[in-house]
């Protein structure tokens, strides 16, 4: 084994332990779609963290209630694997971009893990893996670098959002306030057993509509940008069953965001 593929190796071990799975490897976008097509109408499609508004998945209800050939796939996009360990909690496997850990958004490579369980459907693709995996050179010193920093940089993210969201709560001009960290959230009870370090790096929000004029200009602001691992926050608008204004945490000071936030009227 060569010096590059040993350093995968472990890196690929430290990751399955993060998340509680047996292996992990490291793959380009097409291995992902191969997955799709492989599993058909076997693989149920979930995110540990997600939707709109956002929202937790019972990982472990949707293990107990799935038929025993099919492959629960979750989708650690948001939670990662500081957040959330998918494969422990039951998912056959978790597929999670490699951007908040290389720091490079859009970068086209995954992890993907598989869980204690495997049905007979995920051997086949997982004997691709075994063929197929591989990262340049490239990625493999930014993964190596990224991840021993990751934890850090993620819980002053997650702890980032804990605060605005307790601000945006009090805010007068906020409606609704929709996060995972808050007692009343519809998905606490849920988050509390699926989620650790926190509850996400995402809150979502419903401005009185004076407000929303407001907001707009925020979001045409040119420092309305963030990037995975970034200091910097992003407001977004996402529709679900209304309107939503989603605020996505860096892991830089808060003081700049709740001033223009303060401003809203």
């Amino acid at each position: 084994m060569d010096e590059q593929n040993s350093e995968l190796n472990d890196i690929a071990q430290t990751w399955s332990k993060r998340i509680g799975a047996r292996a992990t490897w490291f793959v380009g976008a097409g291995a992902i779609q191969q997955l799709h097509e492989m599993l058909g109408d076997k693989g149920i499609y979930i995110e540990s963290l997600g939707g709109v508004p956002i929202t937790v998945t019972d990982i472990k209800a949707a293990a107990q209630k799935k038929d025993p050939d099919a492959c629960l796939v979750c989708d650690n996009t948001l939670a990662t694997s500081f957040g959330c360990p998918a494969a422990q909690l039951g998912a056959t496997l978790t597929i999670e971009p490699l951007d908040a850990v290389v720091s490079w958004p859009g970068c086209g490579f995954f992890a993907v893990s598989v869980g204690r369980e495997l049905p007979e459907i995920v051997k086949p693709y997982l004997a691709f893996l075994d063929r197929e995996a591989a990262l340049p050179k490239r990625v493999v010193t930014d993964l190596s670098a990224g991840i021993d920093r990751l934890d850090e940089r993620r819980q002053a993210c997650w702890d980032n959002t804990q605060a605005l969201a307790a601000y945006l709560v009090c805010h007068p001009k906020v409606r609704e306030v929709r996060y995972p960290g808050i007692k009343t959230d519809p998905s606490f009870q849920v988050a509390a057993t699926t989620l650790q370090h926190g509850f996400g790096p995402c809150v979502d929000f419903v401005m009185e509509p004076p407000a929303v004029h407001s907001i707009h200009r925020i979001l045409a602001s040119p420092s309305n940008s963030w990037s995975p691992l970034g200091i910097g926050f992003r407001i977004d608008t996402v529709h679900g069953d209304k309107t939503w204004f989603r605020l996505t945490c860096g892991h830089g000071k808060i003081d700049a965001l709740i001033e223009a936030l303060e401003l809203l009227n």
